[in-house]
């Protein structure tokens, strides 16, 4: 939990197993541009912007995360050479960039003023200022055995009214598909460490995301016989579980809108990986958002609405 927290206990989700596929990927940022009101889904998208080209001896900028201001962002800049790994905090308006930390991790921001990251295995919050983009204090640890995927993904989630969610277990647990799903079960994890199981069926369960809120959470779930995963939503306090999407194929990487009305998801429907956005209550139709001859992986919703960040290139 992080010391603000306004909830008396933090989300945890806890499983024996998990592992993700590494790819190359420009991160670009596209324009939403809403049809009516604030409430409906998006229907038309601005044309993309790229958001970081390479640095030299770079592979990849991996795992954007916004900031409050929705113009900076933070990202990890990968490399062959583990001492030039870092986060770094870009801008859409500008080509330059700072180093934040010598990190092999994602990085998030969490309301009050925190950024979370994961080091060898341990969950750590510190102390940020979003207006100078700097740190204001050292870390502090928020939990152990914090899984991870490829190229220092670790998985972990934050609303941004005190809860964190994130997976336990061990990496490379045999995970299987494109939802990279295991069997998990949602519990919670109190501030003295005790834990207690939420009355959601232990099921395959891969990437997740949870409300800006904290009430909900958005997972990709693969149900026993199916041919591909989809994504599901959990009222985690009303033990109430609902399917968003119904299609053949895989459906993965959900993403919460900031105001906690819509999702949005990659799908692999037309054989390639498109984005498209949902009510997150099963209201109305599943939208297009990107559908192009490439592939598109949704990987984030700036916090001010205007832009969903996503990663371009090979499966």
């Amino acid at each position: 939990y992080l010391p603000e927290m306004k909830r008396s206990a933090s989300l945890i989700l806890w499983a024996r197993g998990y592992a993700e596929t590494a790819s190359k990927f420009t991160l670009i940022a596209i324009a939403l541009q809403a049809a009516g009101p604030p409430s409906r889904t998006p229907t038309s998208s601005g044309p993309g912007q790229t958001m970081r080209e390479l640095g030299q001896g770079e592979t990849g900028p991996l795992w954007p995360g916004s900031l409050p201001d929705g113009t900076h962002f933070l990202y990890l800049a990968w490399s062959a050479e583990a001492a030039n790994r870092a986060v770094y905090v870009g801008a859409l308006d500008s080509k330059d960039r700072t180093k934040l930390m010598s990190e092999e991790s994602n990085a998030e921001y969490a309301a009050p003023g925190y950024i979370l990251f994961r080091r060898k295995a341990v969950l750590f919050a510190q102390p940020f200022n979003a207006s100078s983009l700097a740190f204001t204090g050292d870390p502090v640890q928020l939990a152990g055995g914090v899984a991870s995927g490829a190229n220092g993904r670790g998985v972990f989630n934050a609303s941004q009214r005190g809860s964190v969610i994130y997976f336990q277990g061990a990496s490379g647990g045999g995970p299987s598909g494109r939802g990279q799903t295991v069997n998990a079960q949602f519990g919670f994890v109190d501030r003295a460490g005790g834990r207690r199981e939420v009355a959601v069926e232990t099921f395959p369960f891969g990437d997740m995301d949870l409300s800006p809120d904290g009430k909900l959470i958005a997972a990709t779930r693969q149900e026993s016989g199916a041919s591909g995963a989809d994504i599901w939503v959990f009222d985690w306090e009303k033990n109430v579980p609902w399917r968003l999407t119904a299609d053949p194929a895989d459906d993965v990487g959900p993403i919460w809108s900031p105001d906690n009305t819509r999702i949005a998801f990659t799908t692999y429907r037309k054989g390639n990986a498109d984005i498209y956005v949902k009510n997150a209550h099963n209201v109305g139709d599943e939208t297009p958002l990107l559908e192009t001859a490439g592939n598109e992986s949704v990987e984030d919703w700036s916090n001010d609405g205007k832009y969903l960040a996503y990663e371009c290139g090979q499966d």
